[in-house]
Formats: structure tokens, C-alpha cells, sequence
């Protein structure tokens, strides 16, 4: 069976340097004061998954899930990432939202 070894977290959310998750247990805990990036981990792995985050794809919010889901302090030429390494090295992928002609856009490479 395949399972994630490790994600690496940059530009997403409340995340703005890079945060290095080592998944080598057998269980994870996210433990942390509100406002600490718990949410933000799980919000990026849903948009790595899914190309979306429910709950930011909602015009309650007032702005598109794309804007909410980039870290705010990043300069425009930065990227928010999220890299996945598995523990099958040919799954190994990393999704990216940046802009590009003054819209934000996301890609998925290997």
C-alpha cells in the first residue's frame, strides 16, 4: 500500500514559510492554539486532492476559493505550494497556485 511519507506546505493559507510534515507514524495529531495553521494543513492537502476547498468556494466569503486559499503576505512572484512525497516515489507530486497575467492560477506537476 502507498502512503504519503511527507508534505512540504508553502504560501497556502495561514502557512507562509515553508512547513515540512514528516508522516512516518503511524498516527498524526494536529494539536494548536485557533489561528495556528491547523486548518490551513488540511484545507491545503483538500486543494492538492481536489483542485478546491469547500468551505472557501463560498460567495460568503467575497472573494473566489483561489484568493483565499494564497497566503496573503506572498509577493506576487511568489507561489503557495503544497509537495506530496509518497512512500512509492513515482506518485511523488507538488500543486502550485501563482499568478500569471495578473490572475491567480494552479498547476499539478511530478
Amino acid at each position: 500500500m502507498t502512503k504519503i511519507k511527507s508534505l512540504k506546505i508553502k504560501g497556502l493559507r495561514g502557512i507562509r514559510e515553508e512547513l515540512n510534515l514528516k508522516l512516518d507514524k503511524n498516527s498524526l495529531l494536529l494539536y494548536g492554539e485557533n489561528g495556528s495553521g491547523k486548518s490551513s494543513i488540511t484545507d491545503a492537502v483538500e486543494w492538492f486532492y481536489t483542485n478546491r476547498i469547500d468551505h472557501l468556494s463560498s460567495e460568503e466569503i467575497g472573494r473566489s476559493g483561489m484568493e483565499a486559499l494564497r497566503n496573503i503576505f506572498l509577493k506576487d512572484e511568489e507561489d503557495g505550494t503544497i509537495a506530496v512525497e509518497f512512500t512509492n516515489d513515482k506518485y511523488n507530486s507538488e500543486r502550485s497556485i501563482f499568478y500569471k497575467k495578473e490572475s491567480l492560477q494552479s498547476k499539478i506537476a511530478d
